[in-house]
């Protein structure tokens, strides 16, 4: 594991340990072959490039699911 002195950015959770975005982009994960990133529910912020994300992963026909992402699902991820 590097240092976390290396990082180029920082990963926003809630108390309760669900990821909500980094703090210059939106976190995606690729779980069970679907791709997942936090709902918008008024905590983060409704980027641009996360809808046009959306739109493009729809377009293309990959499965995409807004929905609460646990800090634990993310050892489990393929790709993040």
């Amino acid at each position: 594991m590097s240092d976390p002195g290396d990082a180029d950015d920082v990963l926003l959770v809630d108390g309760s340990g669900l990821v909500l975005e980094c703090g210059y982009a939106t976190l995606f994960a690729v779980l069970d072959g679907a791709v997942v990133t936090a709902p918008l529910d008024g905590r983060i912020l409704p980027g641009t490039v996360r809808a046009r994300v959306l739109g493009l992963l729809a377009d293309d026909g990959t499965t995409a699911a807004e929905r609460p992402l646990t800090l634990r699902e993310l050892d489990t991820a393929t790709e993040v």
